[in-house]
């Protein structure tokens, strides 16, 4: 419920690379929230400093007490940081939970485009939302004007975003010197993997593009695996497995083993991925071992939505895409811990029996999803551009503010 005047002290830790934490505290500020920032990095003060703004400099093993103190000493009612999977945010959220304070968290949307994620607890397995089927279908109708927007946002701006703060973290470090960031990859090892990468688009989307229309025109039955990111939280805190070349090798096995031998699995690297845990080789190596390598295809490129249209089905670990096949009312089996993996509408039993007795999502309680998704923790708007950002500061206040 909305907090009263004297209650409202918001601290923000770590937000995306962009100014979205910096405005949303400015107008939290209007809305008469006490603010205050902790800045754990020369690349965090650069994207947020001010008379709200504190530095941490100390050393991991000081961090819990360090917050302690300032939550003691301003009163903090509300935790705002974005994903839960970083060190200093897993202590963080375990401090609050032990203190009985509100935390919020900020991710990417759980529907896309135009959808950012503002979950209270946590994402995957610390979310709030409800895992019962028959909830879905009473989420009531989005309000008219909540329709899809597709944002524009340069590459160029992104890029300036993140390498603004990753080479003032590298040449200034010395400022914040026990600062440890949370990717696996030093920021310059994966800038000089996208430089290849960005010679080689058009070659990789053409070959692609050229994969998916021989597919379709052939109309041969193909289950879509989607690639995520070995560094993602998702993969390394909310999965089995602690890369994707593991859950590759389990999927690539169960697919030889089980699947009918007229099928076809098609590989989609993740648009993100420079390539430096090399998932493409991995996958072509274990193909060869299973002698699948005539079954198998791995796709660097190309559009999503025209891939999963003619599919039999996807396997994901928890990636977002599987909504996405539920919204087009695919077979979708999730070998991680995902929010949509609710009975009804995605595949309960297990991998080597998917194969065989793939069925659709229930249409109803897939719509459902959509709505349950819109009403608990989801708000329109972007990371980037000024039109998105603005409406994901609005929609985001709106919902910390009418939030029960």
């Amino acid at each position: 419920m909305s907090m009263t005047e004297g209650e409202r002290t918001v601290l923000f830790l770590q937000g995306p690379l962009s100014p979205l934490y910096q405005r949303l505290g400015k107008k939290l500020a209007a809305c008469g929230y006490t603010i205050l920032r902790v800045n754990l990095s020369v690349g965090d003060w650069l994207h947020w400093h001010g008379p709200e703004c504190l530095s941490f400099r100390g050393r991991k093993e000081q961090w819990r007490e360090y917050l302690l103190q300032l939550i003691e000493k301003h009163q903090i009612t509300t935790l705002i940081m974005h994903g839960d999977g970083r060190w200093y945010h897993q202590q963080a959220v375990d401090l609050a939970h032990e203190l009985g304070l509100e935390v919020i968290i900020t991710e990417l949307g759980l529907l896309r485009p135009g959808w950012l994620t503002l979950e209270w607890g946590g994402p995957a397995a610390n979310s709030h939302f409800s895992a019962d089927p028959e909830r879905l279908l009473m989420a009531p109708e989005p309000d008219a004007d909540v329709l899809p927007i597709e944002y524009r946002s340069s590459f160029t701006q992104m890029a300036l975003w993140d390498a603004s703060y990753n080479l003032l973290n590298y040449f200034l470090g010395f400022l914040y010197p026990h600062f440890t960031r949370h990717t696996p990859y030093h920021p310059l090892r994966e800038y000089l993997a996208w430089l290849p990468r960005l010679l080689t688009e058009k070659r990789r989307t053409r070959v692609a593009v050229q994969i998916i229309e021989s597919l379709q025109q052939t109309k041969v039955n193909y289950f879509v695996f989607p690639l995520q990111l070995s560094g993602d939280f998702q993969i390394r805190q909310h999965s089995p497995y602690e890369s994707m070349g593991q859950a590759i090798t389990e999927v690539l096995s169960s697919f030889a083993q089980y699947a009918d031998s007229g099928t076809r699995l098609v590989l989609k690297q993740h648009p993100l991925d420079p390539g430096l845990d090399q998932l493409k080789q991995w996958a072509w190596q274990e193909a060869v071992r299973l002698k699948i390598l005539d079954r198998v295809d791995y796709i660097d490129g190309g559009d999503l939505n025209q891939l999963l249209e003619s599919a039999l089905g996807i396997v994901t670990v928890n990636s977002t895409v599987g909504i996405e096949a539920l919204q087009l009312l695919k077979p979708v089996k999730v070998l991680g811990t995902a929010i949509y993996d609710i009975p009804k509408l995605t595949y309960q039993g297990a991998l080597h029996e998917f194969w065989r007795e793939y069925h659709p999502p229930d249409k109803e309680y897939a719509e459902g999803l959509v709505r349950s998704l819109i009403q608990q923790n989801q708000v329109q708007g972007a990371i980037y551009g000024e039109v998105g950002l603005k409406m994901a500061v609005d929609n985001m206040v709106d919902k910390i503010e009418n939030h029960m």
